[in-house]
């Protein structure tokens, strides 16, 4: 196995970080030629260098050249982009590229300062690419309009199976756009739209769309605003829904009525093994999880449920030890005793 890693300030190089990126372009392209790397890259990461500030003609120059070498590639399976911020044309670049890749199974485009542009340009190359399974476009400012084009997309992939769009901002109207989606979706397992505004609107969409989803595991909608309203939409939805096993709903202003609904809601299902209404989350295993700021993941870490009080960050609203305590059993319940689980709230 061989592991591109490019970061400058390893090798005390000076210049702008978009000369840094042809070059390590121009090395992936070099590989094709030398037969013992041939099948053996399957990592290129470029760390959070900020290259698009500084050097754009070179930054453009990077971005193509190691999109036309991904023409060709079948052996980089992941691509670490994250904070690069190559933007639209950049993305347009990527996108013609994955309309060929067949390699490439996961992206890292956090903090890209990718627009509605750039996600409709990720939204072509999904109805036409056939390998990619992870995609992270986190931390940019795709809005509704965006979230509408990759929403449509994921009507035909059949493919990806994870999709970040943690704080880009696409409000209610474009959770109602990725509902629409999971539909009629088959293969979308896990979905973050964290810190985007949804509101209790976009909550009560996601919520009836989950009854009639039967492949999502996944759904993380933190900071979002949806509150009791929000909560009591999701109730109804797991009372119905038999495929949900971790639902994130921390730091959504719900209180003990929210909670309450929640309760009286997993008495009826079966398979939610993980819940998170407040506070921050314990360490997750980062051999299952994309890595948070988009470099290649630590050893793996093993999780065990936790014990003890609320959350040091519990909301005060939120503090019904009862309620949480029926819940933390609920989960207890619904999970396989042979795995690794993780529980927010276990009341001794």
């Amino acid at each position: 196995r061989f592991v591109v890693f490019w970061d400058p300030q390893n090798f005390g190089a000076r210049g702008s970080g978009a000369s840094y990126l042809v070059g390590a372009s121009r090395l992936l392209m070099s590989c094709w030629w030398k037969d013992d790397l041939r099948a053996g890259v399957d990592e290129l990461n470029f760390l959070d260098e900020p290259i698009g500030t500084k050097g754009t003609k070179e930054l453009h120059q990077g971005v193509r050249e190691l999109c036309a070498a991904l023409k060709q590639n079948t052996t980089v399976a992941t691509l670490y982009l994250t904070e690069n911020d190559i933007g639209d044309e950049g993305i347009r670049e990527l996108a013609t590229a994955l309309k060929l890749n067949t390699g490439l199974t996961t992206i890292y485009l956090n903090w890209n300062s990718i627009t509605d542009e750039g996600a409709k340009e990720l939204a072509a190359a999904l109805k036409e690419n056939t390998s990619l399974t992870t995609l992270l476009p986190r931390y940019n400012d795709i809005r509704a309009e965006g979230a509408q084009a990759l929403a449509e997309a994921l009507k035909q992939n059949t493919t990806l199976t994870t999709l970040w769009m943690d704080r880009n901002g696409i409000g209610a109207e474009g959770a109602k756009y990725f509902a629409e989606a999971i539909k009629e979706n088959k293969t979308l397992t896990t979905l973050h739209l964290g810190w985007n505004a949804i509101a209790s609107e976009g909550a009560a969409d996601l919520a009836a769309a989950l009854g009639e989803n039967s492949a999502l595991t996944t759904l993380e909608l933190s900071r979002n605003g949806i509150g009791d309203e929000g909560a009591k939409e999701f109730s109804e939805a797991l009372k119905r829904n038999t495929t949900l096993t971790e639902l994130d709903l921390s730091r959504n202003g719900i209180t003990n009525k929210g909670a309450k609904e929640l309760a009286a809601a997993l008495e009826h299902n079966s398979t939610l093994v993980s819940l998170e209404l407040t506070g921050a989350p314990p360490p997750r295993p980062t051999s299952c999880l994309p890595h948070d700021c988009g470099r290649p993941p630590r050893p793996p870490l093993y999780c065990t449920a936790r014990t003890g009080s609320l959350a040091p960050q519990a909301d005060p609203k939120l503090d019904d030890k009862a309620v949480l305590g029926a819940i933390n059993q609920i989960l207890k319940r619904n999970a396989d005793p042979a795995a690794v689980r993780r529980v927010l709230h276990p009341i001794r």
